[in-house]
C-alpha cells in the first residue's frame, strides 16, 4: 500500500525512521524515539498481516531473534522487583520489536541506501566524538569527575562500540570498496576516532578496536605480502596476545585470588574490634574488601583530613565511605585509624 499524500511513500518513511535512529544512536535518545515511531507507522500502513506472519512462523532466525525478549519475559516467574523487571522490560522491548518489523517489512535497501545510511551514522558519531571533546577540555558546563564522564550522550560503553563500528565501517571504504574517493578524509576521520577511544579509556572498545585492527592487518596486508614479514608480523601479534594474557591474569588474581598475606585480625591497635562480612568475597588487589574494618575509626579519623564528610556522597554520587574502603584495601591496609 502506498501512502498518497505527497510524495510520501511507506519506503520513504521507513528510510526516514531509520535515518533518524542510526542518526539518535550516537547523539539523541529523541531522534531514536522519533525513528522507531515513524518506523512503526510506515510497518502499520505497509499492511500485507497475512504475508508477514507467514514470513515470520517458519523462520528460525527471527525466533531465534526475540527469544532474548521471551528470556526476559521468562525471568518475571523470579524477579522480587516487578517495578524495576517492567522498566526493564520496557527498554529492551527493541528486542522484539525491531526483529519483527525487519523480518516482516517488504522494503529492500539498496546499496546506495546502505551507504548514505552508513555515512550518516559514522559522521553523527564524529559529531558526537567532538562535543565529548569540548566537554573533555573543559569548554562546556558539564562536570568531568571521571574521563568516562564526556560521553554525555551515551554510556561510555555503548559509545565505544558504536565508535568501533564506524571505525570498521571507515576501513572498509578505505581498503575493501572499490570506491578510491576521499580517502585522505576517511584516515583522518579514522585515526581521530581511535585517539579518541583512547582518550575515553574504555576496555572494551580498545579491545574491539585490536580485534578490528587485527582483521583488517591479516585481510589486506598479511595475505599480499612475503614470508619474512609474515614471520616478523606473526611475533608481533604473538607478543601482543602474550603480553594480553599475562595482563588478564593479573587482572583476574586481583579480583578472584586471595593475597597470601591477608591476615584476619581481632582487635585494632587502639583495642578495637574489627568487623567482618565473612559472606563477601569482593576483593580488591587480592585482599577482602568487607573484612578488617573499623568504622569506629574510620569515620572521625577521615572527617579530620576531609572536607567531604565519611557518610557523605563523592562528586560522582557515590558513597565516600565505600570509595575509602575499597582503596585502603586495594593498599593491603586494614580498614582504621592506621590505615
Amino acid at each position: 500500500m502506498i501512502l498518497t499524500y505527497k510524495n510520501i511513500t511507506n519506503k520513504n518513511l521507513f528510510l526516514f525512521g531509520l535515518l533518524m535512529i542510526l542518526i539518535g544512536l550516537p547523539l539523541s535518545k529523541f531522534l531514536m524515539s522519533v525513528g522507531q515511531f515513524v518506523l512503526l507507522v510506515s510497518w502499520l500502513a505497509e499492511g500485507n498481516w497475512k504475508y508477514k506472519w507467514n514470513n515470520n512462523k517458519s523462520s528460525f532466525l527471527f525466533w531465534v531473534s526475540v527469544s532474548f525478549f521471551i528470556l526476559h519475559l521468562i525471568g518475571l516467574l523470579w524477579t522480587k522487583n516487578f517495578e524495576y523487571a517492567l522498566h526493564d522490560l520496557k527498554i529492551k522491548l527493541p528486542l522484539l520489536w525491531f526483529p519483527l518489523l525487519f523480518f516482516t517489512t517488504k522494503h529492500t535497501l539498496s546499496k546506495k541506501e546502505i551507504h548514505v545510511l552508513l555515512w550518516l551514522f559514522v559522521l553523527s558519531v564524529l559529531l558526537a566524538s567532538i562535543v565529548c571533546l569540548f566537554v573533555w577540555l573543559g569548554l562546556t558546563r558539564h562536570q568531568v569527575v571521571d574521563v568516562r564522564d564526556i560521553s554525555i550522550f551515551n554510556s561510555h560503553i555503548r559509545f565505544s562500540l558504536m565508535i568501533d563500528l564506524s571505525i570498521a565501517f571507515l576501513f572498509y571504504y578505505i581498503f575493501l570498496e572499490n570506491e578510491k574517493k576521499w580517502i585522505p578524509l576517511k584516515l583522518i576521520f579514522a585515526v581521530w576516532l581511535i585517539i579518541f577511544l583512547l582518550i575515553m579509556q574504555s576496555v572494551t572498545g580498545i579491545i574491539i578496536l585490536f580485534l578490528i585492527l587485527l582483521y583488517f592487518l591479516i585481510r589486506n596486508v598479511f595475505l599480499k605480502i612475503n614470508l619474512k614479514v609474515k614471520i616478523l608480523l606473526s611475533s608481533i601479534v604473538l607478543l601482543f596476545i602474550a603480553f594480553g594474557i599475562f595482563w588478564i591474569q593479573n587482572e583476574v588474581k586481583k579480583h578472584f585470588e586471595i593475597n597470601k598475606q591477608y591476615t584476619k585480625k581481632v582487635k585494632t591497635e587502639n583495642n578495637n574490634i574489627y568487623y567482618h562480612n565473612d559472606l563477601s568475597r569482593e576483593m580488591e588487589n587480592g585482599y577482602l574488601v568487607w573484612t578488617n574494618i573499623s568504622f569506629d575509626e574510620l569515620e572521625p579519623s577521615w572527617n579530620r583530613r576531609s572536607d567531604i564528610k565519611f557518610n557523605e556522597n563523592d562528586a560522582k554520587g557515590n558513597p565516600i565511605s565505600s570509595t575509602i574502603i575499597r582503596f585502603i584495601t586495594s593498599k593491603g591496609f586494614s580498614k582504621d585509624a592506621s590505615g
